[in-house]
């Protein structure tokens, strides 16, 4: 019932606005990090950044010995990020984070596959509000959501629109159900 509000015609350029505007965050983000200086995301130092963080996050050194009160406060993810440290998947997870960042943010911008780019987006916030780090990510994660909720009408001004045409020319679909006015 309330996603059928996210579905009138009228509401968007609201989406349109504020996919961009998610899009421009994401890219920024990993725009960041693909041409940091120090290379410890996507460089040299790989995976130093994110293993600061996530030692920070558990609230242990590199014995995986308690040393401070951890970010988060949920005692299982506490625990996940402990067993990635352990695994030494920092490196991986580095490169992971950063085009990830990059993708959403480019397919928000353009409006293409907008769905799966908010959904990306919305997993990404949902770990790092996990993590214990609020910053602007409470409010990314809404929005993503509500360009989830939006569905089709979030990518209608954008690739999406043509990308559509192209599925319900080849499969015979419409893909844009009727909208309400």
């Amino acid at each position: 019932m309330v996603a059928r509000l996210f579905q009138y015609k009228i509401l968007r350029p609201v989406w349109l606005v504020l996919r961009v505007w998610l899009g421009i965050q994401w890219f920024n983000a990993g725009y960041q990090k693909l041409t940091d200086a120090a290379g410890a995301w996507v460089g040299s130092r790989a995976g130093e950044a994110i293993k600061g963080f996530w030692m920070k996050v558990a609230g242990v050194n590199e014995a995986f010995q308690p040393v401070a009160e951890p970010l988060t406060q949920y005692v299982w993810y506490r625990n996940f990020i402990i067993e990635l440290l352990k695994g030494h998947r920092e490196r991986l997870f580095s490169f992971l984070i950063t085009y990830g960042e990059l993708l959403a943010g480019v397919g928000l911008l353009l409006g293409a596959f907008t769905v799966l780019a908010a959904l990306g987006g919305a997993f990404m916030n949902l770990n790092y509000l996990l993590a214990g780090t609020a910053s602007a990510n409470g409010l990314m994660y809404t929005a993503a959501i509500m360009l989830i909720l939006a569905g089709m009408n979030a990518g209608y001004y954008g690739l999406d629109y043509f990308l559509m045409k192209l599925y319900k020319k080849y499969f015979a679909q419409n893909p844009f159900p009727k909208m309400r006015v």
